[in-house]
């Protein structure tokens, strides 16, 4: 039972670390929080090679 209580009690630290988070920058900047970003062009990790081969979907 111990171990249990550990790992949701981490999982319960860690949800409210990131709604701090989250809370605190729609507290600085609400109207950028949730704002989408468009990429005009694909990221470079998927224009490596050496990672593999990726199928880059544009979804307008």
């Amino acid at each position: 039972m111990g171990y249990w209580c550990l790992i949701y009690g981490y999982c319960a630290l860690c949800t409210g670390v990131a709604l701090l988070k989250l809370g605190w920058n729609i507290i600085l900047r609400p109207s950028t929080t949730f704002q989408w970003t468009v990429r005009e062009t694909p990221p470079a990790c998927l224009n490596d090679t050496s990672l593999g081969t990726h199928c880059y979907v544009r979804i307008k």
